[in-house]
């Protein structure tokens, strides 16, 4: 038997601020393949290690997840709330040091690439780079 719930005995039980709560809640997830993609790539200078890292990325959400959903049904929604929030800062914590690198090793990137005579493209670079001999 198939139960119908309506967006309006929804807003009546749970209250106006229910959408928009909702929408700002799932947020982050929905902007962390981006947020993952990004530093890797800077720090890699690959999108295929940056994309390894995305997938991995989202499997983890799909899993944990699930993981989180099963843990609050059965230990409360409080203290698997807090537990994951801290699990969540720890992983983007670690995601961010190792997009970073060491300061040795940033160092010894930029004097690589500087030898190499490689620079990075600036936002006022136009499609074939800078113009007429400009650097």
């Amino acid at each position: 038997m198939e139960t119908s719930v309506s967006y309006r005995s929804l807003l009546r039980v749970a209250g106006v601020g229910f959408f928009p709560l909702g929408f700002i809640a799932r947020l982050p997830y929905a902007t962390s393949a981006l947020a993952t993609l990004i530093p890797f790539q800077a720090a890699t200078y690959s999108y295929a290690l940056a994309g390894l890292a995305c997938a991995a990325q989202s499997i983890a959400v799909a899993v944990g997840g699930t993981l989180v959903g099963v843990l609050a049904d059965r230990y409360g929604h409080q203290p698997v709330g807090v537990a994951a929030g801290i699990a969540d800062f720890g992983a983007w914590a670690a995601l961010l040091a190792a997009s970073h690198g060491t300061l040795r090793t940033r160092v010894r990137r930029v004097r690589d690439r500087q030898r190499s005579g490689r620079r990075r493209l600036r936002l006022t670079d136009g499609p074939l780079g800078t113009a007429a001999g400009q650097d």
